[in-house]
């Protein structure tokens, strides 16, 4: 893309605000932006009487929609016509690309890469990455390569059909996940098989303190520091990044580490399938004192098999 000449963002790409005033009787389908070029996504619906909102923006299909407060990190989406019709705050700027020099596919594509959510980052104005702000004009001053208008469009149908490919490869991924999950729930009960059976092929009933025991691993709360943080989805789907916790913010005198190959569960939820394991990927994080985890006498049972027992409805 070196190659291509570069052109200043504002000449192909412009403010478009379709202004709508509140009006308290009726009520807002609203859409926001998810950062990391992620796209956007369905809101609450907002009531008129119940915002400090004196206007909303009304979205277009065509629209390209900027997040003010997370633009720098990449909260940056195409519209289209299932969010046409619907609602932003006066904190999302839509803009139009002018059509005959700029692909709107194409735009999408070169706002999802993290090189240009850097430069959008030194050009936004605040103290600290929370506090930031990204103006609509900062965006317009960025230089985007620029080939010719056909070469855009083939390069977005292009890459619309790896997407496509890839989407599909990943569909056909899950459902290779699912059913294995849905094999080591099976395999863990063995309900084809009459408890003489189990026993003839040497299953043993024990009761779980027999082979799991309770540890914790407690850490004191320092301010200033972050901790890396989870949680667990009901219904056996498993553990899943959130936002890390900062030691100013948390309540709590005590988190508590996990480490690989335990057991975990979360109290309120446990009765709805809210169990897990912790892998590489979330050693060393941290939850509180909701989460109990243990550690398995893997000589008698491995935590996967556990897991998998527990992942069973009939279980919950």
């Amino acid at each position: 893309m070196k190659k291509w000449p570069e052109t200043q963002l504002g000449e192909v790409l412009y403010l478009d605000l379709d202004k709508e005033r509140i009006n308290p009787s009726k009520s807002y389908e609203m859409v926001g932006v998810l950062s990391y070029g992620k796209g956007l996504f369905l809101r609450e619906s907002v009531d008129g009487d119940c915002t400090s909102y004196k206007t909303f923006y009304r979205l277009h299909s065509n629209h390209i929609v900027m997040s003010q407060l997370f633009g720098w990190e990449g909260a940056l989406a195409l519209s289209g016509a299932n969010y046409s019709g619907k609602y932003v705050s006066t904190q999302f700027p839509t803009f139009l690309a002018d059509s005959e020099r700029l692909d709107r596919r194409y735009l999408g594509l070169w706002l999802r890469q993290p090189k240009v959510w850097k430069t959008l980052k030194d050009k936004s104005k605040g103290m600290g990455d929370r506090r930031r702000t990204l103006n609509p004009d900062a965006l317009l001053t960025c230089h985007i390569p620029l080939p010719a208008i056909c070469k855009q469009r083939q390069i977005a149908t292009k890459v619309a059909t790896i997407i496509a490919r890839i989407d599909e490869a990943k569909g056909l991924m899950n459902n290779v996940r699912k059913n294995l999950r849905a094999l080591y729930v099976t395999m863990a009960h063995r309900n084809d098989l009459s408890d003489k059976e189990k026993q003839a092929k040497n299953w043993k009933q024990v009761t779980l303190c027999e082979v799991i025991t309770q540890v914790s691993d407690p850490v004191v709360v320092t301010s200033g520091e972050e901790y890396p943080h989870f949680g667990i989805y009901s219904f056996s789907k498993g553990l899943f990044k959130k936002a890390s916790l900062h030691g100013d913010k948390v309540k709590a005198s005590r988190l508590y580490r996990v480490h690989k190959g335990q057991f975990i569960y979360g109290r309120l939820n446990a009765y709805e399938g809210a169990f897990g394991m912790i892998t590489d990927q979330y050693d060393l994080h941290h939850v509180s004192n909701e989460f109990p985890t243990f550690t398995c006498s893997t000589d008698r049972i491995l935590p996967e098999f556990l897991l998998a027992y527990f992942s069973a409805p009939s279980v919950w």
